[in-house]
């Protein structure tokens, strides 16, 4: 919680691309760390050379986006930030009516929120890529470890009760972590500067 609420104060004045290398290393090192303090049973199952190429798919996006970042498309279409915003939303609700829509949401949600970022300059459509951005490293995780992922497994068993127990975990829980450090940071300021 005291990381999330550092992350959240001081986030306007930390460079999105050191958000991003942070995760790129927090990835590398989850793997590495998980296997070398699993034991032999749990290490990871599948040989490098296959999990190697879908570890490295992670650098390769950030590289991707920062050639974007730096190119002369980056902010040109600013004016037309409500448009795109708009656009970019409804696709992903609409994706996410699909048949099993986690893949295609959350590979759409990565180029889309990042292209339109990119575009526009809208820094909610950066946080929200970077959402989806995980959920991708959550699954490159799932598949080095030879594990399926559990909104997966839901998915693939068309179990809408734990599906829907699931979102429920993913989106309540986080919400309460946040009420409860704004109540702490800002609301618990106010009364102590109200009592001096």
């Amino acid at each position: 919680a005291i990381l999330i609420g550092l992350a959240y104060r001081y986030a306007p004045s930390i460079p999105k691309a050191l958000f991003e290398q942070v995760a790129l290393v927090g990835l590398v090192f989850t793997i590495i760390g998980a296997n070398a303090l699993s034991s032999k049973s749990e290490k990871i199952k599948l040989p490098l050379s296959q999990w190697l190429p879908k570890l490295l798919l992670a650098p390769g996006l950030y590289c991707l986006f920062q050639l974007l970042s730096n190119s002369d498309y980056a902010g040109s279409y600013s004016e037309n930030a409500s448009s795109i915003t708009v656009g970019t939303v409804t696709i992903l609700a609409l994706l996410s009516v699909t048949p099993n829509p986690i893949k295609k949401v959350v590979i759409a949600g990565i180029f889309l929120c990042r292209i339109a970022f990119i575009l526009i300059g809208v820094e909610e459509l950066f946080y929200l890529g970077c959402g989806f951005t995980s959920s991708l490293y959550q699954g490159i995780c799932h598949m080095v470890t030879d594990e399926e992922a559990t909104l997966i497994a839901h998915e693939n068993k068309g179990a809408t009760n734990e599906l829907a127990l699931e979102y429920a975990h993913v989106v309540y829980f986080p919400n309460i972590a946040l009420e409860t450090l704004y109540n702490k940071i800002v609301v618990g300021s106010a009364q102590n500067s109200s009592k001096k």
